[in-house]
């Protein structure tokens, strides 16, 4: 198993209703050699403003517009509370494809919060036989 590769993104404002990048991983070579693909986890923090709506998570491959390979079901946080939101997804296109340039973490609210900021975790998930 390799060392896992992991992307920080900084404090985003993030408008509602609008699909915003916060965090990318570094670039990844190659496919994952004999796995079952990449093991995908991480965690945002919001606080979300009076009345909250909901929050979509998404790990998508390459770009914003890039193939989703992870999506949460809509979150619905408590108003006007600092919370975290972790997440964990498996990417198993990956090995067919070739591989990825990288990862990026997005996140969708039908109501903008404060800052928010988020960082995403990509390792290598081995079979075991």
């Amino acid at each position: 198993m390799s060392a896992p590769i992991v992307g920080i993104g900084v404090a985003t404002t993030v408008l509602a209703a609008t699909e915003v990048v916060l965090a990318t991983t570094p670039i990844i070579s190659t496919a994952p050699v004999g796995g079952l693909g990449y093991a995908l986890s991480g965690v945002i923090q919001s606080t979300p403003n009076a009345t909250p709506g909901t929050i979509t998570l998404r790990v998508r491959q390459n770009t914003l517009t890039g193939t989703a390979v992870y999506t949460s079901t809509p979150i619905v946080p408590v108003a006007s509370v600092a919370q975290s939101f972790p997440f964990l997804g498996l990417d198993t296109a990956v090995s067919a494809a070739g591989g990825v340039s990288q990862y990026v973490l997005t996140v969708t609210f039908t109501n903008a919060p404060t800052l928010t900021t988020g960082n995403i975790m990509v390792q290598e998930s081995e079979d075991n036989d």
